[in-house]
């Protein structure tokens, strides 16, 4: 299970999704690698859970992204924990 804190506070913005992979380090036209697409966010402030699904790997996955589909572009990201 992925979850967001009681005090998460992300940016709000338009055709927002959760995605787990392997570095959070991206530039437009970059290829997002081996990620796993969780859904859209739920929202963008407070606590949320996310199910991981079976081909997680804690050894890859290793960063969750907020990502602005529309704009192709990320909002947030963090290490996992």
């Amino acid at each position: 299970m992925l979850r967001f804190e009681d005090d998460t506070d992300i940016q709000n913005g338009p055709d927002l999704w959760v995605y787990v992979l392997p570095t959070d380090d991206y530039a437009k036209g970059d290829d997002l690698g081996d990620f796993i697409n969780l859904g859209k966010i739920k929202g963008n402030v407070g606590g949320q859970n996310y199910e991981l699904p079976a081909e997680y790997d804690p050894a890859i996955h290793q960063f969750v992204m907020i990502w602005c589909l529309r704009f192709d572009v990320p909002f947030a990201a963090s290490p996992l924990a």
